[in-house]
């Protein structure tokens, strides 16, 4: 029988769920937008003031308004592929941040390691509705052992996240897994 695997079936409280998976906000990255778009409509004017003839039409012209076109695209691109494989994830079991996209890293904490929560925002971070989940391990209480930065509505996670900690039964079902 080489080549086959075993295969553990495991009931269905014994499995893991996932319950939420969360990004970054696209308007806490917004002045790299701006920036990204003010070097397009700077590439574009270039082309426009030489085709126009108010501007002279040569290599040099062409060439600074296709290099600050691809600046500024390769910076809005470079933030939204951050922000999108920027990933918080919720299961039954633990929170967990990964992120990269050719390196990837992820970080869990189950929930019976869970000591507390905070959230923190500032004045403009509340207009907008978000802010900073820090979640503190019992193994490191005195560092966060998760940062998720720019979530909307933080208070409501953790609120989400506090009743999977509190609803944990001993032992958990999780047991099974090394940590």
């Amino acid at each position: 029988m080489s080549g086959t695997a075993l295969r553990v079936v495991l009931p269905p409280e014994k499995r893991e769920r996932l319950v939420l998976i969360l990004h970054p906000r696209r308007i806490a990255f917004i002045i790299h937008y701006v920036v990204g778009a003010v070097f397009i409509f700077v590439g574009f004017l270039y082309y426009v003031t030489a085709a126009g003839g108010w501007t002279a039409e040569n290599m040099v012209s062409w060439t600074l308004g296709l290099i600050s076109i691809g600046i500024g695209s390769l910076i809005m691109v470079r933030v939204e592929l951050k922000r999108r494989y920027t990933l918080y994830i919720v299961t039954s079991w633990n929170v967990r941040t990964r992120t990269g996209i050719v390196r990837r890293s992820t970080v869990r904490v189950f929930y019976d390691e869970i000591d507390f929560m905070e959230t923190t925002s500032t004045p403009e971070e509340q207009i907008a509705e978000m802010g900073d989940l820090r979640i503190f391990s019992k193994k490191r209480p005195d560092a966060p052992a998760i940062v998720w930065s720019n979530l909307w509505n933080p208070e409501g996670i953790r609120e989400v996240i506090q009743r999977f900690v509190d609803t944990t039964p001993d032992p958990p079902p999780w047991s099974h897994i090394p940590r």
